[in-house]
């Protein structure tokens, strides 16, 4: 997430030109948190902002018929000469005289997001049945994981006929349903605990990395929270959704008759398959995240990845140079415990993801030979 109160401006002189009349992007979403705090999140671009009244004030008011002159003569706070330097930031972020023309290098090729409903809208703030059902992600969908697995273990459904019998249900035609609709609802679970802290949750999309498409929630705002416990609830919230749609399921094949039961335990396991997956933490998802927060440390993958390039253009230079090799990574000067762990999750992070999509078109060659 990135925050800005624009108070004090510098911009270089003829960096962009500015319209007369400035015009407010249809690309905004606004959030009015309190008489202070405004949350921003741009639709094209998918960054997040905070922003204070007074500039929101400014730029609702920018239609593309006030001059900078007229919206002066409705601020307290700004001349009409800081207005314009504002605005000339505005512009630079895209917030006014946006015609949908986006620098591509703000579009990766291989990333794409599709929002498809702002969460704040699919669930009020104030939602009396949100805080039921957050208390009840948080406090209930453990337990009655447990107990679920407790009882198909006391009725033997775990035995090895039970589960050849589940294992040969696995096909696309009946697997792809279940996990989407498990991904949808992890989704709607991070929504949910979020809400229920009064965190602006901007979107829910589906996003496309390298043509692979996945689920994901805008929880940028948690930054937002100043209690590390509530942000790792959001955090862990898609996953205790996990537990809760297992323990549903596998608590209605304790009670269904063996045949019938063996699809509510094949949903139940792609429930935990989802839980283990997002523990990952060399992929940006939930695990890594949740990582990022237990050890304080944020973007995480990327200082690791850049000190990796580092060390390894240091040692190129030392051997063409023949000189000492200095390693000057950050102006804050790190423990040698801290470059080590650097180095090892950077490489980590580089080999796994080649790995993992090598197992991924290896499995699929021979699930159709």
């Amino acid at each position: 997430m990135i925050i800005i109160f624009l108070i004090i401006i510098q911009v270089e002189n003829g960096c962009i030109g500015l319209n007369k009349c400035p015009c407010i992007s249809a690309n905004l979403d606004f959030n009015i948190v309190n008489d202070n705090e405004v949350h921003l999140f741009h639709r094209i671009t998918k960054k997040n902002y905070v922003i204070g009244m007074e500039e929101y004030s400014l730029m609702i008011q920018a239609d593309g018929t006030k001059s900078y002159e007229e919206l002066s003569q409705t601020s307290s706070c700004y001349s009409e000469e800081i207005i314009e330097m504002l605005f000339m930031k505005f512009e630079e972020l895209h917030f006014v005289n946006d015609t949908q023309t986006i620098n591509k290098d703000e579009r990766k090729w291989f990333r794409k997001r599709i929002g498809l409903i702002n969460g704040n809208r699919l669930i009020p703030e104030n939602s009396a049945w949100n805080k039921i059902f957050a208390f009840i992600l948080k406090y209930v969908s453990v337990p009655l994981f447990i107990s679920s697995i407790v009882a198909l273990i006391i009725n033997n459904r775990f035995s090895t006929e039970y589960m050849q019998g589940i294992q040969e249900l696995r096909s696309a035609l009946i697997m792809l349903p279940m996990i989407w609709i498990s991904i949808s609802l992890h989704e709607f679970g991070h929504a949910s605990v979020a809400r229920s802290y009064k965190v602006n949750v901007p979107e829910i999309g589906i996003m496309l990395y390298i043509c692979m498409p996945y689920a994901y929630t805008n929880l940028s705002y948690i930054a937002t929270l100043k209690k590390k416990r509530q942000r790792l609830c959001v955090l862990f919230a898609g996953m205790l959704m996990n537990f809760f749609l297992a323990g549903i399921a596998f608590w209605i094949a304790f009670f269904l008759p063996e045949n019938m039961s063996k699809y509510f335990a094949l949903y139940g396991i792609s429930n935990i398959t989802l839980v283990i997956t997002n523990l990952l933490i060399f992929f940006k998802l939930d695990g890594y995240f949740i990582f990022q927060e237990l050890i304080g440390e944020s973007n995480l993958r990327g200082k690791s990845i850049e000190y990796v390039k580092v060390v390894f253009a240091g040692f190129v230079e030392k051997i063409r140079n023949k000189q000492p090799y200095v390693l000057q990574y950050e102006r804050v000067e790190r423990d040698i415990t801290d470059k080590i762990f650097y180095f090892f999750f950077g490489m980590l992070t580089i080999s796994y993801i080649p790995i993992i999509l090598a197992s991924w078109i290896i499995n699929l060659i021979f699930y159709f030979i």
